[in-house]
């Protein structure tokens, strides 16, 4: 429900800021999320997920001196990496400030600031994952911040009407919303921390968890590799208007995997437990239960937009009708995606991140790679192609990797009964 709830406001406000700002000023605003949204992934030093994997297995061991250790050593990495990175966005702004565009240079110093916003909001969330508080991991970059964002927004069109929303001034709104969700999911962790962990002595196994969470920094979030590493190219490579354009589209896609990305929030915890107690014949049953729910909710949603994908885009203007054959090819890939399965999330939750991120790494440099050589000659359409190739070999591999690794099978169309499994 609350997925349901983001994917609602997550559309509405990408909707409005469209028709508010234009194509051009959209695709400003969506330049510096995108890649505040990656630098998010080094900024945490890939802790994040760390944090939902080794929560649950510290917990169910009662091992407390190292839940401790883990907490501090890894807010405190993460504390310099998102400074470190927020000044030297800001830094190479100032610096290139008169050979790019003056407001989205502005626009990106502004909504850099919300990085260590982004990356506390996202270990404290995911610590609350690990503690199976799963709705209250939810609720403050899922509802809150989306809801307070889109209310700032709509204040805004409501105050001053027929008045010019700058790029710049919603950067600023996104950075205050980011504030109240950190600030809830401070205070929703404060109350679930278990009484046992609040005091006492740290234990620390530093070398393995930073070695982990680096592991765990390119592995962190497959769709935001992929899909944000296109945006923030267009930005460099094509003009903010082809930006704003692209974003929608890829707005909209996120909808396809919706599916998947609730799935995964609910089964971390479960996932970890049942791999560190290698319980195959359990996981796949799990894996069976995810899979057949993922692609029956991608089917129908990718299909809207290959079918009517122009009606969709028109409610953002008719500026936007230039993104239907991305759209199109975006929604395909995440299809697929859904069908082959979460690979990567699996090898994430039951320790084989080290070959994940090698699968992740040699995708990323291919997408990197594909996007530079396609861009240039045809615009969103060329990144729209590199994403589809990109998704579906990386799916591909991953499901393979889970296979070998683990003895369980991901994709949908493999999985012919819940107890197939290999010994």
């Amino acid at each position: 429900m609350l997925q349901g709830i983001n994917a609602v406001l997550g559309f509405a406000t990408a909707l409005l800021l469209a028709r508010l700002l234009g194509a051009a000023g959209y695709g400003a605003y969506s330049f510096s999320v995108a890649l505040l949204t990656i630098l998010g992934i080094p900024g945490s030093m890939g802790f994040a997920k760390l944090f939902t994997r080794e929560v649950a297995r510290l917990v169910d061991n009662c091992n407390w001196p190292e839940l401790r250790g883990l907490l501090w050593q890894g807010n405190g990495i993460a504390l310099v990496a998102s400074l470190t990175l927020t000044g030297l966005v800001i830094g190479a702004c100032w610096a290139l400030r008169d050979s790019i565009d003056s407001e989205m240079c502005v626009t990106l110093s502004i909504v850099i600031l919300a990085l260590p916003l982004l990356v506390f909001t996202s270990l404290f969330i995911s610590v609350l994952r690990g503690l199976e508080q799963v709705v209250k991991s939810l609720l403050p970059i899922q509802v809150v911040q989306p809801a307070l964002l889109l209310v700032l927004v709509m204040v805004f069109a409501t105050m001053v009407p027929g008045a010019h929303l700058s790029a710049s001034s919603a950067g600023a709104m996104y950075v205050t919303s980011m504030v109240a969700a950190l600030l809830l999911a401070a205070a929703f962790l404060a109350g679930a921390w278990p009484d046992s962990a609040r005091h006492g002595p740290r234990t620390y196994r530093a070398f393995a968890w930073v070695k982990a969470g680096l592991l765990m920094s390119v592995v962190a979030s497959v769709n935001i590799i992929i899909l944000r590493t296109d945006v923030v190219m267009l930005g460099v490579l094509a003009e903010s208007r082809d930006v704003g354009i692209y974003n929608a589209a890829t707005r909209l896609v996120l909808l396809v995997a919706f599916g998947t990305q609730a799935l995964q929030y609910a089964m971390a915890p479960r996932l970890s437990v049942l791999s560190a107690r290698g319980d195959k014949a359990a996981l796949q049953r799990l894996l069976f239960v995810a899979a057949c729910a993922t692609t029956s909710f991608a089917l129908p949603v990718a299909g809207l937009y290959v079918f009517f994908g122009a009606e969709v885009l028109l409610l953002f203007g008719n500026e936007f009708l230039a993104g239907t054959t991305a759209l199109t090819l975006l929604a395909m890939g995440q299809f697929m995606a859904a069908v082959l399965g979460p690979a990567s999330f699996v090898l994430v939750m039951s320790g084989h991140e080290r070959v994940s991120a090698i699968c992740i790494s040699i995708t990323c440099v291919a997408n990197v790679v594909l996007n530079a050589i396609l861009i240039p000659s045809f615009g969103m359409v060329g990144a729209s192609v590199a994403t589809l190739i990109s998704q579906v070999a990386m799916s591909s591999a991953m499901a393979l990797v889970v296979w070998r690794n683990l003895g369980v099978l991901t994709p949908v169309f493999f999985i012919l009964r819940p107890s197939q499994t290999r010994n």
